[in-house]
């Protein structure tokens, strides 16, 4: 990830781009895990670290139970306490996941229709089927690949990012294709 980020990605997102970051509280016990929402970024580092912590997910990202992100010490995927967060002050919101839209939806993780560009939007969109279940694209997702599988799935991303750009003003297919 660090060898394909520009150097300014920071600047690209901060005030555009959203982060969610759950936050493990031991000492808390009747709170034990809390959103983080990330939206400035101090350094392409500190960008590509609220990235990772993001993601993070024991057993299938790393061996550890969980990362550091800045002071905080018990980070990982934000799933549990925002699978989509919500950017203050937009008047549009693109959702983007890299795991199948309706297969989110159908484990309750997602409202169906909440996310535009996924593995499976598009290709409803344009009436095609699939070239992999969603059970399989989200297995592709978590599971270290093959090389030429992980390609495979970029390009299917930028598929479907082309796609959704097809769908919506030029200006912020722009916006969102310069991050």
């Amino acid at each position: 990830l660090l060898a394909t980020m520009p150097d300014d990605i920071h600047l690209r997102m901060n005030g555009r781009a959203t982060v969610g970051i759950s936050k493990l509280q031991f000492a808390k016990p009747w709170q034990p895990i809390v959103p983080l929402t990330i939206r400035d970024f101090q350094s392409r580092e500190d960008a590509l670290a609220a990235i990772k912590a993001s993601c993070w997910t024991p057993g299938w990202i790393g061996s550890e139970p969980y990362v550091t992100f800045r002071e905080h010490k018990t980070c990982l995927d934000g799933l549990p306490t925002q699978f989509l967060p919500e950017p203050e002050g937009c008047d549009r919101v693109v959702n983007i996941t890299s795991s199948p839209a309706s297969g989110l939806a159908t484990l309750g993780f997602i409202e169906r229709g909440q996310v535009e560009i996924s593995p499976d939007v598009q290709l409803k969109r344009l009436g095609g089927k699939m070239r992999y279940s969603w059970p399989r694209l989200t297995y592709m997702a978590l599971v270290p690949s093959d090389p030429s599988v992980l390609a495979e799935l970029v390009e299917l991303g930028k598929e479907d990012a082309i796609e959704w750009s097809k769908v919506y003003k030029e200006s912020e297919s722009q916006t969102l294709l310069e991050i």
